[in-house]
């Protein structure tokens, strides 16, 4: 083996296929980018000058996918862009995909890719254990789970590479022109969850009221600053911050590696955030944080209710509607000023995977079952 693929139409994807570009460097193994366009906000096509410098730092070749006409090498693919490849761009599927899970997309896409990918990689037995909750649940449309589809022996559970990157507190600063200032990072609620800033009423499955209003918002704003910290806030692209609502500092997704929000959660005392998977980051990275979960608990997997284990912690505050200010207040309080790094500690270890070194480990299977197929070949 002397080059391996990656199938990029997300920047969004960076975040998994550096870490394994760096390993693969280290072992004098080249990499190269299959590119193609999603239309999405994170399209390649809309970030090329980023793009280009990551490939230029980290030694990539890239090449638009109608180009790559091979069979039998190693391609890395996060979920569904594997199917993608096949059924969409062209790509043989006499290809070795090594599928990437992202947060817990996998419940809903699995059957999409798992008739293409050789394996597919999970962080911990843990988040392939969870998909025995679903099996037989009515909500599921597009993937149906079973016991026989959780033991395949196309999955395995190795670590993620997204995690493989080391953050330095006083390089965020700079990059973001911060200060030493006590901060606490409010993730913007996306539109799609029902819950956004710019009313109050809109709809989400029921036609019960969703959503926290702007005064709701700047009332956390306000109750953040009353203790002294700043309020970072942080968005995607697709999801303007409402104008009234940018607190002190306000973020999109400024760079794809190291991505935005992993180094906003670094320099951050603490994290608020509302029906979002980044709980899991905030764990891992050892942040304390606050969840407002407003979606229904009948909606297919919500945040809360996939993370529930990792929520028995003291490290952080649920709330199942918009919180009394006074009582936020309390928590964040506490939260800022305990230290739960034995809790972090515990829950990482139970639910996760051990700290960093995943890129290895995959890489190490991946060559594994690339020199079997050799040997079975000659």
């Amino acid at each position: 083996m002397n080059k391996v693929y990656f199938l990029l139409g997300e920047m969004t994807h960076l975040r998994y296929f550096i870490p394994l570009v760096r390993e693969y460097n280290r072992r004098k193994i080249s990499s190269c980018f299959l590119i193609y366009f999603s239309g999405k906000y994170n399209c390649p096509s809309k970030h090329g000058d980023e793009l280009d410098k990551a490939c230029e730092k980290y030694n990539i070749e890239k090449i638009p996918v109608n180009d790559f006409k091979e069979k039998n090498k190693i391609i890395f693919c996060v979920e569904k862009s594997c199917a993608i490849a096949v059924e969409q761009l062209g790509i043989k599927k006499q290809n070795n995909f090594y599928v990437l899970i992202s947060t817990f997309d996998y419940l809903e896409n699995y059957d999409f890719y798992s008739k293409y990918a050789k394996n597919i990689i999970f962080p911990s037995w843990w988040f392939l254990d969870r998909c025995k909750s679903f099996i037989g649940d009515p909500r599921m449309k597009t993937t149906s789970w079973s016991e026989e589809k959780i033991r395949s022996h196309k999955n395995v559970c190795i670590g993620s590479p997204k995690y493989d990157i080391k953050l330095d507190r006083e390089k965020i600063l700079n990059k973001y022109h911060l200060t030493d200032k006590k901060k606490v990072l409010f993730l913007f609620p996306s539109i799609s969850a029902g819950c956004n800033g710019y009313a109050a009423d809109q709809f989400w499955v029921t036609k019960e009221r969703r959503g926290l209003s702007k005064k709701q918002i700047c009332d956390i704003y306000d109750a953040i600053r009353s203790l002294g910290f700043e309020v970072l806030v942080k968005s995607r692209a697709k999801f303007p911050i409402d104008k009234d609502c940018l607190g002190d500092h306000n973020f999109h997704d400024e760079t794809w590696f190291p991505h935005t929000t992993m180094e906003l959660l670094e320099v951050s005392d603490l994290a608020i955030m509302v029906g979002s998977s980044s709980m899991k980051e905030c764990v891992l990275q050892k942040t304390p944080f606050i969840n407002i979960e407003l979606m229904n608990d009948k909606v297919f997997a919500n945040a809360t209710n996939f993370f529930f284990p990792l929520l028995q912690y003291e490290y952080c505050q649920i709330y199942k509607s918009a919180p009394d200010i006074n009582e936020l207040k309390s928590k964040i309080k506490y939260l800022t000023s305990h230290q739960f790094s034995g809790e972090f500690k515990k829950a990482t270890e139970t639910y996760f995977f051990q700290g960093k070194g995943s890129s290895k480990k995959i890489m190490d299977f991946v060559n594994n079952q690339d020199n079997i197929a050799e040997a079975i070949n000659e």
